[in-house]
């Protein structure tokens, strides 16, 4: 599946993303992976294909997504440990296609702003 996503990230295809994604919600995390890849292109092509693949499980598992996003949250969290740099384009991505099942973590994105430091997380929060 590791080569499938890659190939179809390269290709842009977002369809492909969405027929991988109906069958395995594993794929969130193997997209998230690809938000450190080298190449920037490939980046944003996982961050749009997570907000791609995460409306199709929040029809069919709305709690897996929220676990999803509350992990994406933790990652924004100096204590977590986590490098998240995209966590924050992520988690505005996935609630640009899902505002209303996940309105509770738009406050959460909303507080890294609130920091008073400028970091890669918090141009990624504006940018969310």
């Amino acid at each position: 599946m590791k080569d499938e996503i890659l190939a179809a990230l390269q290709d842009k295809d977002v369809n492909r993303i969405r027929e991988l994604a109906s069958k395995k919600k594993s794929i969130l995390t193997k997209l998230l992976a690809r938000t450190y890849d080298h190449d920037e292109e490939i980046r944003w092509q996982a961050v749009e294909s997570i907000a791609a693949a995460s409306s199709i499980w929040a029809r069919k598992d709305l709690p897996f997504v929220q676990n999803f996003c509350r992990r994406l949250v933790w990652m924004l969290n100096d204590e977590s440990g986590n490098m998240g740099w995209f966590a924050p384009q992520v988690l505005g991505a996935i609630l640009a296609e899902n505002p209303e099942a996940l309105s509770e973590f738009i406050p959460l994105l909303l507080s890294v702003l609130d920091q008073k430091n400028e970091t890669p997380i918090t141009a990624g929060a504006l940018w969310a």
